[in-house]
């Protein structure tokens, strides 16, 4: 029985520090972090407030926005839930501080990298259990979806909808991952191919909706095994900015249609949050498409909205603040996805696994890794562990399999047994 649960879209608010020197420069909102509130000061002189789920101001830290509304969404990941954390607001706001931040500080890594390590951490290999973790990243351009893990991105990458995992996509490269070094590594490729431009807002802006992809998947040798897929999709949009912010005329028309798909999103934030909307504009853009099971759908959800707190970014942050408001009154029914298990498939897999295995040992007898600088361990060692482990695990498979064939077996002969009674009853 699939455990299923009703909640909200989780919109917390991040305002972000920003200088005040420049002239004309006023600061127009104040944050309430005791009431998840933020008060914006109107050009008229009245304010008006809006509720969040949590409010941070420009004190708030990385590991802040990370632990207290970031991590519940990750962890639910692990226990095999879909969820989606999307970064929401104008150009230049912090959405991609907020969710990439920068590697070389430790205290200042977003939610990305940050979610890399609770992963690692998180998922523990055992002879009963067994994970798989799987990456990928793309970028959608001019409403194009473009695989940035691949060396040419020439292939096209094509969408479809699955009833349990929602948006799957059909050419994008998903790369196996074994730690969170490996996710980095992939993350740090991704982000060096994505398109970027320069603008008066910020200085080095993305120029392109970009997602990144950790699908996990979860054997339990008991019994019967059973098999358990969490996806975690991190979303980083890109803000709406207005045409004469970009330097690149060539960027324009990308620009354009990003707005669009902004825009689509916008409408179907507002559709959803009106409850008696007849129809929701999913498909009218690529984002809102893959974005579809994370709105209203099977995923936990997290919106971080960011704001910049002067009077110049007023419409923008009045803009982010009405349909982040919105977004609250989305209704998710996450559960935990629970996949049928094909014995015969599993088996093959870990087979192949273990005579991977066993070429590395043998190619890499004596190579050494340190672990830390007080425990060093060989990278033999780690070899044997895991050979060990993979063996046990497919002594276990074939031990259910052919405890699945001796009841079927079995069955047939009771009901051939039974025929026969009842011809001779005849």
């Amino acid at each position: 029985m699939e455990k299923k649960t009703n909640e909200c879209v989780n919109v917390v608010l991040r305002c972000m520090p920003v200088r005040t020197d420049p002239p004309h420069t006023i600061k127009v909102v104040e944050t309430d972090i005791a009431k998840g509130a933020i008060i914006i000061k109107k050009p008229n002189g009245t304010s008006e407030t809006f509720h969040f789920a949590a409010v941070y101001d420009e004190q708030a830290t990385q590991e802040e926005v990370y632990i207290n509304s970031a991590l519940p969404i990750v962890e639910s990941v692990v226990e095999g839930y879909n969820g989606t954390i999307i970064a929401y607001g104008h150009c230049g706001s912090g959405k991609t501080y907020t969710m990439e931040g920068a590697y070389e500080d430790q205290k200042t890594i977003g939610i990305i990298p940050r979610s890399f390590d609770t992963i690692f951490s998180k998922i523990k290999d055992s002879d009963e259990c067994r994970h798989i973790v799987k990456a990928s990243y793309i970028e959608i351009d001019k409403e194009e979806v473009k695989d940035l893990l691949k060396l040419k991105s020439t292939d096209k990458v094509t969408t479809y909808e699955d009833a349990k995992l929602g948006v799957c996509f059909k050419g994008l490269k998903e790369v196996t991952v074994h730690s969170a070094a490996d996710l980095i590594k992939l993350h740090n490729i991704g982000k060096a191919k994505r398109k970027k431009d320069f603008t008066r807002m910020n200085p080095i802006c993305s120029a392109t909706h970009t997602i990144f992809m950790i699908t996990i998947e979860t054997i339990r040798l008991s019994a019967e095994p059973t098999l358990t897929q969490g996806r975690l999709i991190m979303v980083d949009l890109l803000g709406i900015e207005r045409a004469g912010h970009y330097t690149s005329e060539a960027r324009l028309s990308g620009v354009t249609k990003a707005n669009l798909a902004l825009g689509t999103l916008n409408r179907v934030i507002t559709g959803l949050a009106k409850k008696n909307s007849t129809h929701i504009p999913y498909k009218e853009s690529k984002v809102t498409i893959i974005l579809k099971n994370s709105l209203s759908g099977n995923a936990r959800t997290l919106m971080v909205a960011t704001i910049k707190p002067v009077n110049r970014n007023y419409d923008d942050t009045i803009q982010t603040l009405k349909y982040a408001t919105e977004a609250r009154l989305i209704n998710n029914t996450p559960r935990i996805n629970i996949l049928p298990v094909n014995t015969g498939d599993l088996i093959l897999s870990l087979e192949n696994e273990l005579k991977e295995l066993k070429i590395k040992s043998k190619c890499n007898p004596k190579i050494g890794v340190e672990e830390s600088k007080e425990k060093p361990i060989k990278l033999s060692e780690q070899i044997a562990e895991e050979t060990r482990r993979l063996e046990k695990q497919l002594d276990k498979l074939k031990s259910s399999s052919l405890k699945e064939i001796q009841d079927i077996s079995t069955s047939s002969v009771k009901e051939a047994k039974k025929d026969s009674s009842l011809k001779n009853d005849k």
